[in-house]
């Protein structure tokens, strides 16, 4: 891909229907601050979770970044691992003020499950050096933050792993009666 810019989101057309929550998807946005929106082109790079609660995105490292000072987004579409087959999307981005360099991937699978990266990470902005890191259905109770949100260098952290799904109106239940044997 040639996607250099600052605060600059780009149409992606998956190559499988992937599911998100409770929704399926063909296309969606991968944006430069670090995060992909399930529905919107808005590339906001405030990087708040209370925004993040209220928007449809999964967000790797959502900050103030920028791909267009030697940085770029590479997708491989043809990515498969032990857990399935599914596009690899690695962000090679400087935080706003052409500082540090942050390297981080997001793996979408085709069964639903999202796997976030992470290499070197360092630097620092004037504006959001913090980022937030996680998933959300945007309806401001459906999404997890990850144990790294907010931390300012997860370089070389774990991987992350998640299978976004919204929970039943009603939890299953069970009722136990009264024990019958066969003759």
């Amino acid at each position: 891909m040639n996607w250099h810019a600052d605060d600059e989101c780009w149409w992606y057309t998956l190559p499988f229907e992937f599911s998100y929550y409770s929704q399926s998807y063909t296309s969606l946005y991968v944006c430069s601050n670090g995060f992909i929106d399930m529905d919107n082109p808005y590339a906001d790079w405030s990087s708040t979770e209370r925004v993040f609660k209220l928007r449809k995105m999964i967000a790797p490292f959502w900050a103030d970044l920028r791909t267009d000072k030697g940085g770029n987004i590479y997708i491989d579409t043809s990515y498969s691992d032990e857990i399935g087959q599914g596009i690899y999307i690695r962000w090679k981005t400087r935080f706003y003020f052409n500082n540090g360099k942050q390297n981080f991937a997001v793996v979408l699978y085709n069964n639903g499950l999202i796997r976030f990266d992470y290499e070197t990470i360092y630097g620092s902005s004037s504006m959001d050096d913090t980022p937030v890191i996680g998933v959300s259905f945007g309806d401001n109770n459906h999404y997890t933050l990850s144990s790294y949100n907010g931390i300012q260098y997860p370089s070389n952290y774990n991987s992350l792993m998640f299978w976004p799904r919204k929970k039943a109106l009603r939890e299953p239940s069970v009722n136990i009666g009264v024990e019958e044997t066969l003759p």
